[in-house]
């Protein structure tokens, strides 16, 4: 069998259960994964015939996926901010809705920050480490970076300190309940990417979500806003007197996350930025200054 008969045989058998676009994609980072080959190598050798046991080994990762597990753990790997990272069950998949996150604290600093200055940066909630990974490779060159990661899940940090190996950047990683390990630091920027999917919601999400990503990771609580109501109060102690924090939010929460921190008395300078498709997506606010 040729790899373009084997892509497309893979792609027929998603098209029973997935839309079009989602059967061609999850067919082609499949036959991209397995047979390590990107679209020019493809190309090349699409006519040729493919080696037997890789096929076999594409064939079974088309009959997972069509079970509804995600392609990025099928792989175990998945691209963010254009940087590789391992994933698995323990840890949510990477989304390019949280580049925004990224992007937005990387134009912070670039346009508050002298270069060669240094900069503490604390990423609550880590997850698979995407964030505070990228926030120090794309960062490093120019700025002193302290960076630490704190996430609940222990599993969590053991795949985040492999990512962090991956990508050549040193992060301090801590089990901690949101701020509680970190008692006695203050931080420039402090990011955080919570659980903020209803609970409710969760249930109704796709297969493909609600059956293989952690729950831990997802549901925010009753209306979402779990982590926010949290940590809000609590931040004024963690960040330095310039400090600003950044939050990943869901669209229909730009609102609530804002009353919440301007009724904490910790914020001013609250700002809300959409992502490329015009949703809400990020929310920081700066440390209020002490009355002298």
């Amino acid at each position: 069998m040729t790899l373009k008969h084997l892509f497309r045989e893979g792609e027929k058998s998603l098209l029973e259960v997935f839309e079009p676009e989602e059967a061609k994609s999850s067919a082609w980072f499949l036959l991209a994964g397995c047979f390590a080959i990107d679209s020019k190598d493809y190309l090349l050798l699409a006519d040729q015939e493919a080696d037997p046991e890789k096929a076999a080994a594409y064939q079974a990762m088309i009959r997972r996926r069509i079970e509804h597990e995600p392609t990025a753990y099928i792989l175990g790997e998945w691209e963010f901010m254009g940087l590789p990272f391992y994933v698995g069950p323990s840890v949510l998949i990477p989304r390019p809705d949280t580049e925004t996150l990224v992007e937005e604290v990387l134009r912070y600093v670039k346009n508050h920050f002298q270069k060669k200055s240094k900069i503490r940066i604390l990423d609550i909630c880590t997850g698979s480490g995407c964030i505070i990974i990228s926030l120090g490779h794309y960062l490093s060159e120019d700025y002193e970076l302290d960076l630490y990661a704190g996430d609940l899940s222990p599993e969590a940090l053991e795949t985040a300190g492999r990512n962090a190996d991956r990508n050549h950047v040193d992060v301090r990683f801590v089990l901690s309940d949101l701020l509680q390990e970190f008692e006695s630091d203050r931080f420039d920027i402090i990011v955080c990417n919570p659980p903020y999917v209803a609970s409710k919601t969760v249930e109704g999400l796709e297969p493909d979500v609600k059956d293989y990503e952690p729950h831990l990771a997802l549901d925010g609580g009753r209306a979402g806003l779990d982590i926010y109501q949290r940590l809000i109060p609590e931040l004024k102690e963690y960040l330095t007197d310039e400090g600003r924090v950044f939050f990943e939010i869901g669209d229909e929460q730009a609102k609530d996350v804002r009353k919440l921190m301007a009724e904490s008395s910790v914020f001013d300078s609250i700002k809300v930025v959409k992502d490329l498709s015009g949703h809400n997506r990020v929310i920081s606010g700066k440390r209020k200054q002490q009355n002298v």
